[in-house]
């Protein structure tokens, strides 16, 4: 089904709305637990070639967080190995002796796109299923539901998850 212009707008729109929202919270929440160990296992993973944490998490969303850190924050390593002294003080002082925000934010950056993507996805099926008002009633659910929005903004693995469920449905 081809949508109009309009149609196309409201779509936009409605998805500039979710990252801009999921970008503010992604510079105003506090770092969580598990992006203390991702963001750096991801840097040490792409710009190190170094898989020596965060071993038991599949690396695709950290390697995108780690890879979005390495271009845009460009930390300093800590001076210790990092399987040494544990993979939790590691990260601290990881994000800690560097500038946290500016690492925090570029690695959330990612998945944020990642679950602008995973929205567009669920317009699309329920467009194609049931047309643009079914696609453009699950965009709303979607973009306005708790989870997403508490999951779609932090640097963990639970958002590429639901993206590549879904995309591997088309």
């Amino acid at each position: 089904m081809k949508l109009s212009i309009y149609q196309k707008i409201i779509v936009f729109l409605l998805l500039l709305c979710s990252f801009l929202i999921m970008s503010v919270l992604a510079k105003k929440d506090s770092v969580v637990a598990d992006e203390r160990i991702h963001i750096p296992a991801g840097y040490l993973h792409t710009m190190q070639g170094n898989y020596s944490i965060n071993t038991e998490h599949p690396p695709l969303a950290n390697d995108l967080s780690g890879f979005f850190v390495g271009l845009f924050a460009k930390p300093k390593l800590p001076d210790e190995d990092p399987s040494a002294g544990g993979q939790w003080s590691y990260g601290d002082k990881f994000l800690y002796n560097n500038n946290a925000d500016q690492i925090i934010f570029w690695g959330r950056f990612p998945i944020i796109i990642l679950t602008v993507l995973l929205l567009y996805l669920i317009f699309i099926w329920a467009n194609q299923l049931w047309g643009f008002r079914s696609g453009l009633v699950a965009l709303i659910l979607a973009a306005t539901c708790p989870n997403i929005l508490a999951h779609g903004h932090l640097a963990t693995t639970d958002l590429i998850l639901a993206f590549s469920f879904l995309g591997n449905s088309f």
